[in-house]
């Protein structure tokens, strides 16, 4: 995500608004946000691409998990086992 995008999520995040495109009025939300990404964003922040203060914004609630092969693996192997 670019640098420009990220200032304009982190502003609706923050402002819990934002004008549509195209439109001159201003749309209030109320919004939760659940993110993923398969990056190192602490290597992403210290490299400058990726905003500390938008991660400091969506990092409420780190969680973790494998990644989708080997949790997909496990999936099957359990599906089997319970037919």
């Amino acid at each position: 995500m670019s640098l420009r995008t990220q200032a304009k999520v982190l502003r609706v995040l923050e402002e819990q608004r934002f004008e549509p495109v195209g439109s001159n009025q201003t749309v209030r939300v109320d919004v939760r946000v659940i993110a993923a990404t398969n990056k190192d964003l602490d290597k992403e922040i210290a490299r400058g691409t990726f905003r500390q203060d938008l991660f400091y914004r969506l990092n409420v609630i780190p969680f973790f998990c494998s990644a989708f092969c080997a949790t997909a693996r496990k999936t099957l192997r359990f599906l089997r086992a319970i037919s």
